[in-house]
Parts: structure tokens; sequence; C-alpha cells
């Protein structure tokens, strides 16, 4: 089951929305409403670890409110790899709103890795080339078991299966051909699990709402 989001707190919540965003919330929509409205049409959300370290506790508080009863995924992305951000991290995860979370984590240390709860879905992004069943043999110990990998010409993802483009084609036949493409690199365990699928920052919510849909046509979510 996919599910799609974009990258970037500043998509929601920034003061000056990217180009393709600006249009999407209602004008005059106060900051603080538009994490709720977002989520009325996107299940999760790519954010850069400047914006997940140093939330506030006037931000947690947003979150909490915009996100109850809601099933929402965060997908973290980590570069950084300190005992502050690990600290920071797991006072994150008991946070509300905060429930089902998945770290993106570009060329890890295992020693932070080792630290991390048991629970937390685990993607790690490699850049190419490299050889990937060794890679994916060195890393198995923090992946749960799995052996799922996605490549594209620049990086590879291996571990919980998560779709990240950080551009994409403006052909639909095109998107289509990507969306099977990763579609089928899912095991069948998951067919029943949320796979979170973002785009990247400079994609405009239209086109991401349009894969969307593209993807229910295609029996994907």
């Amino acid at each position: 089951m996919l599910i799609f989001g974009s990258q970037g707190w500043h998509q929601v919540g920034g003061q000056t929305l990217k180009t393709g965003w600006a249009d999407f919330y209602p004008v005059d929509m106060p900051q603080d409403w538009r994490l709720d409205f977002y989520t009325s049409f996107f299940d999760c959300l790519l954010l850069d670890q400047s914006d997940w370290q140093d939330a506030s506790s006037e931000w947690l508080s947003m979150v909490a409110e915009s996100l109850e009863d809601e099933a929402f995924d965060w997908v973290l992305s980590v570069d950084d790899y300190s005992d502050q951000a690990l600290d920071r991290l797991q006072i994150l995860l008991e946070q509300p709103g905060f429930e089902r979370v998945q770290l993106l984590c570009w060329s890890p240390e295992p020693t932070w890795l080792e630290r991390l709860p048991a629970l937390v879905k685990v993607t790690i992004g490699l850049k190419k080339p490299l050889d990937l069943d060794q890679v994916k043999a060195q890393w198995q110990p923090f992946l749960a078991g799995s052996d799922w990998d996605w490549c594209t010409q620049e990086s590879c993802l291996i571990g919980w299966p998560l779709g990240y483009w950080p551009t994409l084609p403006d052909d639909p036949k095109q998107q289509a051909g990507w969306l099977q493409t990763f579609a089928a690199t899912l095991p069948e365990t998951l067919s029943q699990e949320r796979v979170a699928c973002v785009a990247g920052e400079g994609v405009s919510a239209n086109t991401l709402r349009e894969l969307k849909v593209m993807a229910d046509v295609l029996g994907l979510t």
C-alpha cells in the first residue's frame, strides 16, 4: 500500500512556500493550520535533519494537535550521527503524532544504528557505485531481516522500503512506469503495510496529487 508526501517542513510551515505549493493552501490560512490541511491530501512527510532535530516545543504541540487521531508517517532524514541527534530522536519518538516514524540514514555509522530503539524502521541510503550484495550483507544486522533494495543511477536504498524521487518526469506514462517498477520491488509480505513514497522539494503539490491519483488507478494504494 503506497502512501505519498513531500520533502521538507517548508512545504507545510515555511514563511515563504516553494513554487508549486504557494497555491496549495487557502489564502490567509494560518501556518499552524497547514499540517492539518496537508494531511487531507497526503499521508507522509520527509523532514531534513535540521527540521526535526531543532524542533521547538511549540512545534511539537502543533503537530500533536494537527495529527490527533490521524495515521500519518514521518520519514526523518539523517546524515549527522552525533549523540545529540540520537538524544533528540529518542525524545521525538515519545511525542504524540510521532507514532509512525521511519529513518532515512545516509551513509550511517554502525555504532549509531546499534543504539536505535528496536522498533524504528530504517532505510539506508548509499551512493553508487557499490557491490550491492556485499553492502546488504554488511548492513543486514540493522535491517530487521529485510532483503529489499532499490537503486537509481546515483544511489541505492536498502532496508525498509521507501520510494524517494528527488524529481519526477512530466510524462504521465513515465511516472506510471516509475510507480510500477518501484511497486514490483516490494515483497508480498508488505502488501498490507504502508510504504511511503516521497517526492523532492522541487515537485509541486499538483504533480504529487496527480501521482497519487495515478497510483490509485494502478491499484497501488
